[in-house]
């Protein structure tokens, strides 16, 4: 909820701007603008979202996933209900909070409330119109003479009625009196009275929030001066015109009801100044190309979020086997072969980390799974006809084929979201950088079994170092990740393959002490004189600082112990 008003918010306020910069144009344009920015407040973003999320496409392998986490950010600045549920889970020994709860009747009071008032005003329209008599009809519209002190007005919704108090002739002028009438069928061809009620669902359901009382007023004053330039428009005389407005005024109340069109609503100096100018430009080509544009960008933001959020391409292993691991050892493996993926002893989490290319070590991207998920370990063993792709593209493949192997043997449905989080961002220190070409490009990269010579790997650790024959900056960044104490970005801008070959740095995270005492190379990675990962990445030209970026977060949704093979 937050979001979606947050979102409604910032396009009322877009089109008060809009509506301001367009002040010397028609008031029928700025009322369509007012009127979208009240519905607005009934479309959720989320809904254009899951829309573009429906459709498959192959998106950019680098920039779509960063280009939708940072759309989604901006659309959505707050975390979902359902993300914070599943946080609170953690804390489930703290009593309930009643705020919901309060939050809640409050609502509900108030929402009763503006129904209420709505109703009141409404049941005194029908009352007026119920003492009405018949008059025939105007255009098609039935006219009812009424006894009582109301101006001329259009009530009804969806079959509306024109209301004219039986001494109008007495006090207008023939001429005025067409011209009033005119005003009051204009709003009929407008259908001002459905869309009004629309706004006042609207007000209704979000009571609470002011701008939509400024929007009200804006559609109100809109209106009466889009009837007023339709009946100028039709060579009425406008001095003339505007004393019949006066006179209205003088002799009659304004209408209960912002569903009721009258002729005496707005402020009713600046109409007749309006009236008695005249002034009302068209759309030159120039601003209807802007307002197009602005509209298409409007309505295709969250679509394009959802868009590049979608579901990749679809691949699927030909033949794959998973089976619980029976033993209690703690021995764990993996592989990406030539055409052969195969894990060993390795629990559903970290599955779902693999098959999403999350660091192993990092807590707290992966929330929502059950005990079972972390506790239970799996073998897998899959195969896959991957001849004719380059390394790279085979890895990528066969994480999409594992993603599709957990939603069909272990049911899983999973939530992606963009949170924004501490990240380290990796950018050129101040001299530039210092790394060493690797002397191939990426379409001489050697096919064949993977060992450290393949592109695209990285050997070492904590207090080994980081060596590679042939990597990017993608690959630097998701190794150094798994050392580090929050996810590492790529903000170089530096492309191309390159060597590695450092020494190694002190941990960043504190090691569980062990029951035999510490092992050589804890003792060797806590050693204070060895440099730190921020200083090895200082020596090759590299700054790695600590910034805050939009991080993607998996929530399970639904998942099950896997189906026999």
């Amino acid at each position: 909820m937050l979001n979606h008003l947050w979102q409604s918010t910032v396009f009322a306020a877009a089109a008060a701007i809009v509506a301001f910069a367009l002040r010397s144009n028609s008031a029928a344009l700025r009322y369509r603008i007012w009127f979208a920015a009240s519905c607005k407040f009934l479309v959720p973003f989320s809904f254009l979202i899951a829309l573009g999320n429906r459709i498959d496409w192959r998106p950019a392998p680098a920039a779509a996933p960063y280009a939708a986490m940072l759309l989604n950010h901006v659309v959505r600045p707050f975390p979902d209900p359902e993300t914070i549920a599943i946080a609170a889970r953690a804390r489930a020994t703290e009593p309930p909070s009643r705020l919901p709860l309060l939050f809640d009747a409050i609502w509900a009071a108030g929402f009763a409330a503006s129904l209420a008032s709505w109703a009141r005003q409404s049941r005194r329209a029908r009352d007026i119109v119920r003492d009405a008599l018949p008059a025939g009809s105007i255009d098609g519209v039935p006219v009812m003479r009424t006894r009582g002190a109301i101006e001329p007005a259009v009530i009804g919704i969806f079959h509306p009625v024109l209301l004219l108090p039986e001494s109008i002739e007495d006090r207008l002028s023939p001429s005025q009196m067409q011209a009033v009438v005119a005003h009051e069928l204009a709003h009929v061809r407008r259908r001002d009275n459905p869309m009004a009620a629309v706004h006042m669902l609207v007000e209704s359901i979000f009571w609470f929030h002011p701008a939509l009382r400024l929007i009200r007023t804006k559609l109100i004053e809109e209106r009466e001066r889009a009837c007023d330039e339709a009946v100028l428009s039709r060579s009425f005389d406008p001095e003339m015109y505007a004393q019949g407005i006066l006179a209205v005024c003088r002799f009659y109340l304004e209408t209960p009801l912002a569903c009721v069109s009258g002729v005496s609503g707005s402020d009713l100096k600046q109409r007749v100044q309006n009236i008695l100018s005249n002034r009302s430009s068209r759309l030159h080509a120039g601003k209807k190309f802007l307002l197009t544009l602005a509209t298409l960008a409007t309505c295709a933001a969250p679509f394009v979020t959802g868009l590049l959020k979608a579901r990749p391409e679809a691949y699927a292993f030909e033949v794959a086997s998973v089976r619980p691991n029976p033993t209690t050892q703690d021995r764990r493996g993996l592989q990406f072969e030539h055409e052969r993926f195969k894990a060993t002893n390795l629990n559903l989490v970290t599955l779902i980390a693999i098959a999403y290319d999350l660091p192993l070590t990092i807590s707290g991207r992966i929330t929502g799974a059950p005990d079972w998920a972390e506790q239970q370990g799996y073998d897998i063993d899959a195969r896959a006809d991957l001849k004719g792709l380059n390394e790279k593209e085979r890895e990528r493949r066969m994480r999409l084929m594992l993603r599709q192997l957990l939603a069909e043997r272990f049911q899983l449905r999973l939530r992606r979201e963009s949170k924004d989080m501490p990240v380290y961002a990796l950018t050129v220190a101040k001299n530039g950088p210092k790394l060493k070409a690797a002397g191939i490009e990426e379409k001489d990269c050697p096919d064949g079994p993977r060992d450290a010579s393949s592109c695209h790997i990285v050997n070492g650790g904590v207090g080994r170092g980081m060596h590679a024959h042939a990597v990017d900056l993608d690959d630097i960044t998701t190794f150094a990740a798994i050392w580090t104490d929050r996810p590492v970005v790529d903000r170089t801008g530096l492309k191309g393959l390159y060597q590695l070959d450092t020494e190694g740095w002190t941990d960043m995270r504190a090691r569980p002490p062990r029951a035999d005492g510490p092992t050589a190379e804890d003792l060797t990675v806590a050693d204070p004189t060895r440099p730190t990962l921020f200083m090895i990445f200082d020596r090759l030209g590299l700054k790695m600082a600590p910034a805050r970026g939009p991080v993607e977060i998996f929530t399970v949704e639904h998942v099950e112990k896997p189906s026999a093979n």
